[in-house]
């Protein structure tokens, strides 16, 4: 028998971040939420536990009670100092899952609504093939050695293409998660943004999302990052270098070392260097069979009506 929410150890939390990877979210974790005197943030890399939530969630020996009060002690320690006006955010990308399925997405997101009870959750969403090229350019920049199409055709490809429960593409099916994250947690306390208003419209963007988890919208940190998105000239040559070199994906004949001398090498310069890394117009639709758009399109449909954004003035494909 799971739990009742009186079972589990009370933990505070104020806001639920479980927008999609490849979204902004380092930004506003290093920025947007850990800057500003308002909110105390909990996020990715100080706590295992997120991650631990994510593996382990669907699997039998996992004891959601014991979990609680581990999570709630935690929790408890950085906050009873904290004025009551100080909202408490938890940040973490796989809350909403694996980064190239959707795999346990559901599940989470009811466990999650188990442990904090009724709170806000942000959900930010992107361009759906401009996603998918992202999240493939940072499959390569992890050592992956397959081709954008072979990522997401082959059934080699960590997303799962021929999986029909987990894949990418239900991933990117965004309506589905947003009607089951309104049924949890209440329509009134989900918030949809788009990375789109993000990187055109900055300062609206953060003052609508302080607004939403309720905070002084008047301090908004300064954007120095300069949104130029993924190469793929660069992530070509990445792939290459991948395939002659042993990564965490790969077994080359050159040695580990040689692909983190290469990584540091690119990141700090190629990688920062306007001259090699400006933005890729690679449109993702050409490796797609038309099924698929079709999903997508009908999802973003479904997306508007659902949250009363004019998708189409975006960018998302509609029709």
């Amino acid at each position: 028998m799971a739990p009742t929410q009186r079972d589990l150890q009370k933990i505070r939390c104020d806001a639920l971040h479980v927008g999609m990877p490849k979204c902004g979210s380092t930004f506003l974790q290093h920025i947007g939420f850990a800057t500003h005197s308002g909110i105390s943030l909990v996020w990715e890399p100080d706590l295992q536990l997120f991650h631990e939530l994510r593996d382990q969630v669907d699997m039998p020996s996992f004891d959601l009670s014991d979990y609680a009060c581990r999570l709630g002690q935690y929790v408890t320690d950085r906050t009873t100092h904290l004025d009551e006006r100080v909202k408490v955010v938890f940040s973490f990308e796989g809350f909403c899952g694996p980064q190239t399925t959707n795999k346990n997405d559901r599940l989470l997101a009811e466990k999650l609504r188990e442990l904090v009870g009724e709170t806000k959750v942000i959900f930010i969403i992107r361009d759906q093939y401009k996603l998918l090229f992202s999240i493939w350019t940072q499959f390569i920049k992890e050592g992956g050695t397959l081709s954008l199409r072979d990522f997401l055709t082959s059934p080699k490809s960590p997303a799962a293409p021929d999986n029909p429960k987990e894949n990418i593409f239900l991933r990117v099916q965004y309506d589905h998660y947003v009607e089951s994250l309104f049924e949890l947690f209440g329509r009134e306390n989900v918030g949809i943004f788009l990375f789109e208003d993000f990187v055109s419209s900055y300062e609206t963007f953060m003052v609508n999302l302080y607004s939403f988890i309720g905070v002084d919208c008047q301090k908004i940190p300064a954007n120095t990052v300069v949104w130029r998105g993924p190469n793929m000239l660069n992530a070509e040559i990445f792939r290459m270098l991948n395939m002659i070199s042993t990564t965490k994906r790969n077994s080359g004949p050159l040695p580990y070392r040689f692909y983190l001398w290469y990584r540091r090498c690119f990141q700090r310069h190629v990688f920062s260097s306007k001259r090699w890394n400006r933005s890729s117009n690679c449109d993702v639709r050409k490796f797609l069979p038309i099924k698929i758009q079709e999903q997508i399109r009908s999802s973003n449909q479904n997306l508007a009506k659902l949250t009363g954004y004019d998708l189409s003035k975006r960018g998302y494909s509609m029709k």
